[in-house]
């Protein structure tokens, strides 16, 4: 026994009952396991002899996730990580299982920063969850499909910067979701070839709430291809795919969002896709393009606001059918189309949008009902296209399944709720970006959120549950420095009484991201 040197006299009464066997699990649940079950930590002061705990945090991410198991949560501590390559391979045991997810994500109120000198983080596995870090130098996020079938990956709140290569995110798989991801970068180092969201194959995805600008290519781009390494017969196929409510914007050569196939991929294999409730603006080339080099089928595109792109505000090329434009504001420069459905195809169904400047330019469209003049942005200068009181684009839409207020649904990306008001406070400029805590708290029905900001910005102030989902849109364009104040109601985006409970609210200004924590009562 004193070989062992257990100086423990519990843990000597275990070795006698349980023999060597039972004692070595036993050692190894005391000095190897974290201290919290399920929960590990990472810290820029950590090291990766350490065992993961919150007093004794791990160094690096990519340790990490060699020792997290189904079900386990990573929380990474604020500061600069620049660390190589980090990989998350199924074949190595790595990723989550059967709904129990490994999940990846700032501690709260930390920013953790990732300056990695290769690729970001790589997930080639099922069951992942990323949500909060910070990448810069181009960084990315990667989900690919190398050793099988990745599904159920999540990417959220995350923020990207630099120059990355293909895609600040990069996506594959099945019932997948890119949801309040921050993408500001400087153009791509392949050119035309890169962009802000690239998703290349999967189904019953869902592409939601991110802001995305300075793609060298395309904001999003969902496009069906077949790659040289592909076995006979295989299919990458797209199917069932939501686009909603992200804010795309200044592509420096493409268009904002496109839905395309490769003319190599054989007969329809991209089928059901909905963009909806997108703010696409200012992209050098279109707003919104649906490209068929191979055939593309049952798209709809409801309640987008698409306004001063380079070219065209939605483009129809090639081998499309079946495709539903209906709620949209479509603004264009002088001499360019409203909607150009360019090879006549078949079962276009073009309904209700705004058009403006008058009168609609459309190829091969007719519109049943337009509405056409000045939807009254809010400030489209500063990238505000919220609607004021007395836009002809109020109440003026089409029922098309989605949840809205008053008498019918509004034009465009928003639901007028007259809470977007922004207010200015004291003259003071204040010498850092703040968050403050808002007042009341807890609070019914509504609550002040003040922030100060040091230099004009673009803001995104946004409301979440604690599962991380999007609950209201408060702010997303360009402020004047100062302090603001916005007013938050309680109610989601559709106008509904959200319920009792905890909610965060984030702000994200140039660097700087904060978030804290709210209390709804009834």
């Amino acid at each position: 026994m004193a070989e062992l040197n257990v100086e423990d006299g519990m843990k000597r009464a275990w070795f006698v009952v349980l023999g060597k066997r039972k004692l070595l699990v036993f050692l190894y649940s005391v000095f190897m396991a974290p201290v919290f079950a399920g929960n590990y930590f990472v810290a820029p002061a950590g090291n990766n002899s350490n065992i993961g705990s919150p007093q004794s945090p791990w160094a690096t991410l990519g340790h990490a996730v060699t020792k997290a198991q189904p079900g386990d949560t990573i929380f990474v501590r604020g500061g600069i990580y620049s660390e190589g390559e980090i990989w998350i391979r199924r074949e190595y045991g790595m990723g989550g299982r059967d709904g129990k997810y490994v999940t990846i994500t700032a501690y709260p109120g930390e920013t953790p920063i990732f300056t990695n000198g290769s690729r970001g983080l790589i997930v080639d596995a099922s069951y992942v969850r990323v949500s909060g870090l910070d990448f810069r130098n181009g960084k990315t996020l990667y989900n690919v499909d190398w050793a099988g079938p990745t599904d159920h990956v999540e990417f959220s709140r995350n923020r990207f910067s630099g120059s990355p290569d293909y895609a600040a995110i990069d996506i594959t798989g099945d019932f997948n979701l890119v949801e309040g991801n921050i993408i500001e970068i400087a153009g791509n180092t392949v050119g035309t070839q890169g962009h802000g969201i690239y998703a290349m194959r999967g189904k019953n995805t869902v592409i939601r709430g991110n802001t995305i600008s300075g793609a060298t290519g395309y904001g999003i781009h969902l496009y069906e291809e077949r790659r040289s390494g592909d076995p006979a017969g295989y299919i990458r196929e797209i199917k069932n795919i939501v686009i909603e409510n992200n804010f795309v914007f200044n592509s420096r050569e493409r268009a904002g969002i496109i839905v395309g196939a490769g003319a190599d991929s054989g007969p329809a294999h991209i089928d059901g896709v909905i963009i909806r409730h997108n703010v696409v603006i200012d992209n050098s080339s279109c707003g919104i393009v649906v490209n068929g080099w191979s055939e593309i089928e049952n798209i709809q595109i409801y309640n987008n606001t698409i306004h001063g792109n380079g070219d065209n505000g939605i483009q129809i090329f090639q081998k499309v059918k079946n495709v539903i434009i209906k709620n949209n504001i479509v603004c264009v420069k002088s001499g360019r189309r409203h909607i150009d459905n360019a090879p006549n195809a078949p079962g276009v169904v073009v309904e209700r949008n705004l058009y403006c400047p008058a009168a609609p330019a459309l190829r091969h469209a007719q519109d049943s009902r337009p509405v056409n003049g000045d939807p009254l942005f809010a400030d489209p200068a500063r990238k505000d296209f919220h609607l004021r009181q007395g836009s002809m684009a109020i109440d003026a839409g089409v029922n098309t399944g989605s949840a809205f207020t008053g008498a019918a649904p509004d034009l465009g990306a928003f639901e007028f709720d007259g809470a977007a008001e922004i207010r200015t406070g004291s003259l003071e400029i204040p010498a850092s970006f703040a968050l403050e805590q808002n007042y009341p708290n807890p609070f019914n029905p509504e609550t002040d959120i003040n922030f100060g900001l040091p230099t004009e910005a673009f803001v995104n102030l946004a409301i979440f549950d604690l599962l991380g989902r999007r609950v209201k849109t408060l702010v997303r364009g360009w402020l004047t420095p100062g302090w603001k104040v916005v007013k938050w109601n309680a109610r989601n985006e559709a106008g509904a009484r959200v319920s009792s409970g905890i909610y965060l609210y984030r702000l994200a200004a140039g660097n700087f991201t904060a978030a804290r924590r709210m209390v709804v009562l009834k």
